[in-house]
Order: structure tokens, then sequence, then C-alpha cells
């Protein structure tokens, strides 16, 4: 019987220390008020020329005029870093 409960507690042990972490808040930045109740995600790596060569037709998109106002007025635009592993510095910066 002690023989079950050591491996109980070492298999809880164990699996508490591979568990995810779960977020307080959201793991990025919003923009946008959201009055459609429409949302787009964007994942980037703050060391993407690709990435930095979006973000001018993002902030476009953004400020161009949509109903009584402008698109971040009624869509919220979600924004999540993800490091590239091969960005030596991604996961500094980010």
């Amino acid at each position: 019987m002690k023989t079950f409960g050591s491996a109980l507690l070492f298999a809880s042990a164990y699996a508490w220390s591979n568990s995810i972490p779960i977020y307080g808040s959201y793991p990025g930045w919003v923009e946008g008020l959201g009055m459609a109740h429409i949302e787009i995600s964007f994942f980037l790596d703050l060391l993407c020329s690709d990435c930095a060569a979006e973000n001018p037709v993002i902030n476009q998109l953004m400020s161009t005029p949509w109903l009584n106002g402008t698109v971040s007025d009624y869509v919220t635009f979600k924004f999540t870093t993800v490091p590239l592993p091969y960005h030596i510095f991604a996961f500094q910066v980010a």
C-alpha cells in the first residue's frame, strides 16, 4: 500500500510539473473597440521582416472608413507574439 501511495504522489507531481501555464489575461495586446463583435487575430514575430512589412497594411486597414466610423471602431484586432525558432533573439524580445 505504501508503494502505491508514493507512486501516486510521484505521478501527480510529474503531471503538475509538466502542465501548461494558463494566462490570467490575453497574452498579447488588443486594439479596436469591437462594436460589431468581429475579432481578427494576428500572430507575429517581432524580429520578422515580413511581419514588419505588413504593419502599414494593418494600420491602413484599421483606419479605413466603415459604416459610421473606422474599421477599428467595429473590429477587435488581437496581436500575439510567436517567436520563430530561426530568429535568434526573438524569444528575448517577445
